[in-house]
């Protein structure tokens, strides 16, 4: 019998710029120090063991044992992934709705060291497979002796093509586009203001097939608004064309600020709910025995969980899980705390204060808090 083909990997490679601010994992490294990089490593070792996607037997089990691992909180750990997920580390939908990590950035890193036993995307896509038809196209030639030269070659196409334009479409490594000064005034026609819009604005040309179009004002308030310049619908434009020549866009955010504001005002959300939950446990704890009742909770917990599985019943579990809440309520209520406090009570149970459903989808309440989230910017 054939030997069947290892999925996982034994070992992965690890980029030496993950600590610059070209790097996709500066933000989580910023805000969670060696925490939040520790729970990335974690999860693609658990990943790439396996194949190109990790979906633990218990989701709950696995966040304990990973905190335990890395020497935090449950609720740190969540925090955490939210965080991934918001940023695209980690697919929101595949994790909320299916409780499985994985992203598209981490299937491309493993089909790339699959082509080391040369197989290629059709012998390894499976269930929640994330790349689209071009992804996988660009990685099945990716290691394709012409690859590097024949980039070279549509590299310096392009770069005479644009000629002097150069200017007007040149980018940062980060794809920050530098957009031009305005031209002086006077001397430009209607039709010269509308060449110049649409050579600034190519996207955008679709526009010509409407009538009572002022170019010459739209590049004005362009030029004003970063929210603008990333609109990239001409139908969008047309349709607020009396709310751009009035101003009402000039200064509204890009899409980026907004949505760096957005992510912000959650994570500050979250954070302040999960601090006092640990305040309220670290006071608990202060009691010798609260402590001890506690450890009896869990222990109770898992063995009735154990004989449940086997279907039968622990009398002395069930007798001793009574006993320890007994103790547990009468400690918290001479500190004045309600032992839900104890866990993060989020401002929106929905999306625990991340601003996803479970199912990927923006949380309502991001809606609802839409004026407050401008005010931050």
């Amino acid at each position: 019998m054939p030997k069947q083909p290892k999925k996982g990997l034994n070992y992965f490679t690890l980029d030496c710029d993950i600590f610059s601010t070209k790097s996709g994992l500066k933000p989580l490294i910023d805000r969670y120090q060696g925490d939040g990089l520790a729970v990335y490593i974690h999860i693609l070792c658990d990943v790439y063991a396996t194949g190109y996607y990790f979906k633990p037997d218990n989701y709950e089990d696995y966040l304990y044992a990973m905190a335990k691992d890395i020497g935090i909180s449950v609720e740190k750990v969540q925090l955490i992934l939210a965080f991934m997920a918001d940023r695209t580390l980690l697919d929101a939908f595949s994790l909320n709705k299916n409780t499985v990590f994985t992203s598209h950035g981490i299937q491309k890193r493993y089909v790339e060291a699959m082509k080391g036993r040369k197989r290629n995307v059709a012998e390894i896509k499976g269930e929640y497979w994330l790349l689209s038809e071009k992804d996988e196209s660009e990685l099945d030639t990716f290691y394709k002796r012409t690859h590097n030269a024949d980039k070279s070659e549509k590299m310096t196409d392009k770069s005479e093509k644009i000629g002097d334009k150069s200017e007007i479409y040149s980018t940062t490594e980060q794809n920050i586009y530098i957009y031009p000064p305005l031209p002086p005034e006077g001397g430009e026609g209607k039709d010269d203001w509308k060449e110049k819009f649409f050579s600034f604005y190519p996207k955008l040309k679709g526009l010509a097939r409407y009538k009572n179009i002022d170019y010459a004002a739209l590049y004005e308030h362009f030029g004003k608004s970063e929210f603008l310049r990333t609109r990239f619908s001409a139908k969008w434009v047309y349709e607020n064309y009396q709310d751009i020549i009035n101003g009402e866009h000039d200064d509204k955010p890009s899409a980026d600020e907004y949505s760096k504001a957005r992510r912000e005002w959650y994570s500050a959300r979250r954070e302040k709910a999960i601090s006092i939950s640990e305040r309220n446990k670290k006071r608990a704890e202060e009691s010798n025995e609260f402590r001890v009742a506690a450890k009896t909770k869990r222990t109770a917990e898992i063995r009735i969980a154990k004989a449940e599985a086997e279907s039968r019943v622990d009398d002395e579990a069930v007798s001793a899980l009574k006993n320890a809440n007994v103790i547990i309520c009468r400690e918290l209520t001479k500190m004045g705390i309600e032992e839900k406090e104890l866990v993060p009570q989020w401002h929106c149970t929905k999306c625990s204060d991340t601003g996803f459903l479970p199912n990927g989808r923006p949380c309502d309440c991001y809606e609802v808090n839409h004026k407050c989230l401008l005010k931050m910017i």
